[in-house]
């Protein structure tokens, strides 16, 4: 008797599993659903293009002239030359950048002389014309003097949204005068501009 009432007990139950897996939805439906889903969200997402980052930069010093003013203001450098500079730069690697920059060198605001110097920024990080940046450049100045200039620069350049550059760090500028006259001009920099 209890035979037949475990085989009994054992057919309803079987029978109601049965009946309750009929009526939900087969789970190939709801893979196919979901799938037909992600693809069409993935068809409607579009990556956005690759915009280009800018390689020139413009900009103007006017650190320099506001730190070597007040160092000789204060008798801190052996020098009354001030330094006024404006600075093109173009990267060519993710390391490296050509600058190019022009200067006038006066005695307080009496024009002295004109200086052209170049040479190349090393961008550690590999974000040229961005970030951190070590710069070495050479040339020469003329006017009421004839000098061999060499400069050396580190700092910290910042390329906003808008294209607007802010230069930040500091500078030395070393000038041997034909004739035997030596002098240097250290300098905070404190550059403004714009990239393109």
């Amino acid at each position: 008797m209890k035979k037949y009432i475990f085989l009994i007990l054992t057919a309803v139950v079987f029978f109601t599993n049965s009946l309750f897996a009929q009526k939900q939805p087969t789970p190939d439906i709801m893979v196919s659903i979901t799938e037909t889903e992600s693809e069409e969200e993935l068809e409607e997402f579009d990556f956005p293009e690759d915009t280009g980052l800018a390689k020139n930069v413009i900009k103007a010093d006017i650190g320099a002239p506001f730190s070597a003013g007040l160092f000789e203001l204060f008798d801190l450098i052996p020098s009354d030359t001030i330094r006024f500079p404006l600075e093109w730069e173009i990267a060519f690697s993710k390391h490296v950048a050509f600058q190019l920059e022009i200067e006038s060198l006066s005695y307080l605001i009496v024009p002295a002389a004109a200086s052209v110097t170049a040479g190349f920024s090393i961008y550690p990080l590999g974000k040229a014309p961005y970030d951190l940046f070590i710069s070495v450049r050479g040339g020469g100045s003329f006017g009421l003097f004839y000098a061999l200039s060499a400069q050396a620069q580190l700092g910290w350049q910042f390329i906003l949204k808008n294209n607007f550059v802010i230069s930040l760090g500091a500078d030395f500028a070393y000038y041997y005068v034909m004739g035997g006259d030596q002098f240097y001009i250290p300098s905070v920099n404190f550059a403004l501009g714009w990239a393109f």
